[in-house]
């Protein structure tokens, strides 16, 4: 497949990140111009009309990052608290404001997202496009002592939205199974036909979108110091670089406020096994023939020669 590929963006496509490769046409928008979601949509749809034929459009936008400076209309008569921002230990009333200033970020994506599906509508490109709107990280707002992103691997930093709209090719449903964005680009792949690179560690979400019940999965998120998060069904593990564990049932406290690990029990073992196959063979983990390592394939066994 060779599709003309637009990558439009306020940071992350600079040559310097080494992102930019494989993009025909590359445009990052500077501080100087109209560089929120919504700007950047537009100019990213202007790029895309200018070709007829099929094409990979990659839009990233930062606005749902500190600082939060939302339009001053989506804040109605909001009002900053006293002495805020900027205390290490913020009030309950202070931290309502951060919270709602995110959101207000958040509704300026909505309104690109608007922006991207009208427009696709109109020309009549709409449903014959597979649009991914997909996060990469959460926002910690202190659920668990610390503020922006990259400090934790609670749900508020990890857990992000991740939609798929390809209506020729998927039905209409919702995966409750945990998955992650490594599975992305092959999930892309299998849906235009392409063969995955055989170097790609990721597996197709096709079998678990169209699956009502598959099979369990290990999914990780892991921080630089050497922390972990392993998910497997409801039950999460986190290692602490310390190799502390903390075990949460995330149906039952989906604000990881009760640590279960003193209880032990079937999940604590589960979750400890699947991650210690997965563990001692990370570099060359490859979900498509290995499962993960909480549904081993026959593969992982005849590769290992077991």
């Amino acid at each position: 497949f060779n599709l003309p590929n637009i990558g439009v963006n306020t940071l992350v496509l600079d040559p310097m990140f080494g992102l930019a490769q494989g993009f025909d046409l590359r445009e990052a928008i500077g501080s100087e111009e109209e560089d929120d979601a919504v700007g950047v949509t537009r100019r990213a749809l202007s790029l895309m009309q200018r070709h007829s034929e099929r094409w990979f459009l990659y839009i990233d936008v930062d606005d749902p990052q500190a600082p939060y400076e939302p339009p001053r209309e989506l804040l109605g008569e909001l009002q900053a608290p006293p002495g805020a921002p900027g205390k290490l230990e913020p009030t309950p009333e202070e931290l309502r404001y951060v919270r709602r200033l995110y959101r207000g970020e958040l509704q300026v994506v909505d309104r690109a997202v608007d922006e991207l599906l009208t427009t696709l509508r109109e020309v009549g490109r709409l449903d014959d496009a597979i649009v991914v709107v997909m996060g990469i990280h959460g926002e910690e707002f202190f659920e668990h002592g610390s503020a922006g992103h990259g400090r934790n691997l609670h749900e508020e930093s990890i857990r992000v939205p991740l939609l798929i709209r390809a209506p020729t090719l998927l039905a209409p449903g919702k995966v409750s199974s945990p998955v992650d964005l490594l599975d992305l680009a092959p999930t892309l792949a299998d849906l235009v036909g392409a063969p995955a690179p055989a170097g790609w560690q990721g597996e197709s979400l096709i079998p678990v979108i169209d699956d009502p019940q598959p099979p369990p999965r290990l999914v990780l998120a892991y921080l630089g110091d050497g922390s972990r998060a392993a998910i497997v069904g409801d039950h999460k593990l986190l290692l602490g670089a310390g190799l502390d564990e903390q075990l949460y049932d995330l149906r039952a406290d989906p604000g990881e406020l009760h640590d279960l690990r003193a209880e032990g029990g079937v999940a604590l073992r589960m979750l400890r096994t699947a991650l210690r196959w997965q563990a001692g063979h990370e570099d060359q983990w490859k979900r498509a023939r290995w499962g993960t390592g909480a549904n081993l394939r026959p593969a992982f066994a005849m590769d290992q020669g077991m």
